[in-house]
């Protein structure tokens, strides 16, 4: 599956390490700024965030990159819905259930550009 996706240029993995416990300078970190140029169909906006700030920092980061068609999601949209209202998607859609780690609802939010 590996030389399919690369063959076709389907999905490219970046990996970054930051320490999220300390979040210090994490608008400078090469975790943020590895999405430098609008090259990307969907993005994804998930993993680690213990001040429930570093998702809306990706957020406002890489909207600046999308282009009509793009997509952004966010995992755990529940606790990030200030992104609603900072945004010029042209259709926004929540999709809420229960999560595989957790006993309440959760939601994934695509923004459609």
């Amino acid at each position: 599956m590996a030389e399919k996706t690369k063959a076709y240029n389907i999905v490219k993995l970046l990996y970054r390490p930051f320490d999220f416990t300390n979040p210090v300078n994490f608008e400078q970190s090469a975790y943020l700024l590895a999405l430098d140029s609008p090259v990307y169909d969907v993005i994804i906006i998930d993993g680690q965030d213990h001040t429930f700030q570093e998702r809306i920092t990706c957020f406002r980061h890489v909207k600046k990159f999308v282009k009509a068609g793009d997509i952004i999601v966010v995992d755990d949209y529940w606790r990030y819905k200030v992104l609603s209202g900072t945004n010029k998607a042209k259709t926004l859609k929540v999709f809420e259930s229960s999560g595989p780690c957790r006993f309440s609802v959760t939601s994934a939010a695509f923004f459609y550009y």
